[in-house]
């Protein structure tokens, strides 16, 4: 009874399927396909790029020393007289070496602090 009541009030569109849901679901499955394709073939180059300098910065860092040479601080050029009185300082940065006893500790703490930020 609801059957046919339902039939006459609706027809019979309720049991049908979508006329376009079989296109649809062709679309879609092609659309996948074709992108999985693409990235499947353009995953290749990259991974062979990426790979390729991975093996360039292995080599590279195998033939960095394992000990960095100390070189000496850049300090300033004293010009002086004959008698030995300075006439000039020429310099682009005005360094002057000095041992760790004759700098004060709390500098050293400064230094220190400011090495670990």
């Amino acid at each position: 009874m609801k059957l046919e009541m339902m039939n006459k009030l609706y027809g019979n569109f309720w049991r049908k399927k979508p006329k376009n849901f079989s296109s649809i679901g062709q679309l879609l499955a092609i659309s996948t396909l074709f992108l999985g394709l693409i990235l499947f073939i353009g995953g290749f180059p990259t991974l062979a790029i990426a790979s390729q300098t991975i093996k360039e910065a292995n080599a590279a860092a195998d033939t960095l020393p394992l000990n960095l040479q100390t070189l000496p601080l850049p300090e300033s050029t004293r010009i002086l007289a004959s008698d030995g009185t300075p006439i000039a300082d020429l310099y682009q940065q005005n360094r002057v070496e000095v041992s760790i006893d004759q700098i004060s500790k709390p500098m050293q703490d400064f230094l220190i602090t400011m090495e670990l930020i």
